[in-house]
């Protein structure tokens, strides 16, 4: 990156630029990125590592099977396809399992944390019949790995028996 930067070329394209980076490391990088863009950079980053795109892109696209099945602005298309909703964090890493039992509107969003678009009024009937502890609820939208996995979790090919 530091070769890139010093020929200045206006335009950075970065493909998977955090793997690799120890935590302090990611942070500086990431810190990098809104300079080069308030100096009229332009930045294309290909990465597989959602939680750091949606921390430092404007815009993103999704790709599947070499086609652009989503894009644009990153709050926007969070917001479109989803709304607002609740995000509900558990005492106990039992988000996956769950999932089968609540139903439609339901995500895991990490082993503790499950993402519910809907009413409130259909949230709070489900809050009192879980099978753990609930240590939080709090509005939001869902992340870009929820909107990931609701448009391609289900559409990788079976394994061959």
């Amino acid at each position: 990156m530091a070769l890139a930067l010093a020929l200045k070329p206006r335009f950075l394209p970065l493909d998977e630029p955090t793997l690799g980076l120890d935590p302090v490391s990611r942070r500086e990088f990431e810190g990098i990125l809104p300079e080069l863009k308030k100096e009229g950079w332009g930045i294309l980053l290909t990465s597989h590592d959602l939680e750091v795109v949606e921390r430092v892109s404007d815009r993103v696209a999704f790709l599947h099977r070499g086609e652009v099945r989503r894009q644009g602005p990153t709050r926007a298309l969070l917001r479109d396809w989803a709304g607002e909703g609740y995000r509900v964090r558990l005492a106990e890493p039992k988000a996956e399992a769950l999932l089968k039992a609540l139903g439609p509107g339901w995500s895991a969003e990490g082993p503790e944390v499950l993402f519910f678009l809907g009413p409130w009024e259909a949230l709070r009937e489900v809050l009192g019949t879980l099978p753990v502890e609930v240590l939080e609820v709090s509005r939001g939208t869902p992340s870009l790995e929820a909107l990931f996995l609701h448009l391609f979790g289900e559409a990788r090919p079976s394994p061959s028996a």
